[in-house]
């Protein structure tokens, strides 16, 4: 595992999660601290599926379907780091706009890269 950058000041950043980030326990390990606000929220466009001999979920576009999940929120930029080393190069960083219950916002998400996600599928969708 690669080691953390330094700590940069273009933080805080914001992070969409919808499978095992969204345990509290989960996050408070990987950062060391008290885990960041977070605000639940809803991906619109995109549908959850279980992995075959995975006990985590893969996400992708989807029309008429919607991602639950939530987004942390004051991230720093070394925490972002931290999140980036958690999802591995099997995934991919973009930025989504979700849906939040106070105002849309436009977070991270980490999701399967699709050709291994494709060969993965058990095709149960949550």
């Amino acid at each position: 595992m690669a080691s953390p950058p330094p700590v940069a000041t273009a933080g805080p950043h914001s992070v969409f999660v919808y499978g095992t980030l969204m345990e509290e326990e989960v996050v408070r390990v990987l950062l060391g601290r008290a885990p960041p606000s977070s605000s639940p929220a809803l991906l619109p466009d995109h549908r959850r599926f279980s992995l075959r001999g995975r006990v985590y979920p893969a996400i992708l576009p989807a029309r008429a379907h919607a991602v639950s999940g939530k987004v942390i929120q004051g991230l720093t930029d070394r925490e972002l780091h931290v999140f980036d080393m958690f999802e591995d190069e099997e995934y991919v960083k973009t930025t989504v706009e979700v849906s939040l219950t106070v105002s849309p916002l436009q977070p991270y998400l980490h999701h399967r890269r699709l050709p291994m996600l494709y060969l993965a599928l058990l095709f149960r969708t949550s």
